[in-house]
């Protein structure tokens, strides 16, 4: 098993998300059925709709590619926007 890591940065909102999914998708094509993608999300303190977008689209591209999607130390405002918009990511 594969693991691979993205740091997630401290302003998960729309000018940050271009670069987040290129970081994103660049560690998923290196990973095979079974293998972990961690999102390191000790540094977020602000996020967005389309961050939270963002981080929804890449767990649906883990579970169709059979990657395991797993969000480390999630603060509570990502957790929070989550839980709003229904997005379930807190059970990434």
């Amino acid at each position: 098993m594969t693991e691979r890591s993205v740091a997630l940065p401290s302003k998960l909102r729309v000018d940050a998300v271009s670069a987040l999914r290129d970081a994103c998708l660049s560690a998923l094509e290196d990973l095979s059925r079974d293998d972990v993608l961690k999102l390191d999300c000790s540094e977020v303190s602000d996020v967005d709709a389309t961050g939270l977008q963002l981080l929804y689209a890449l767990r649906q591209a883990c579970s169709a590619s059979g990657v395991q999607l797993e969000l480390e130390t999630t603060p509570e405002v990502l957790s929070r926007g989550s839980r709003i918009l229904g997005l379930g990511l807190e059970e990434a």
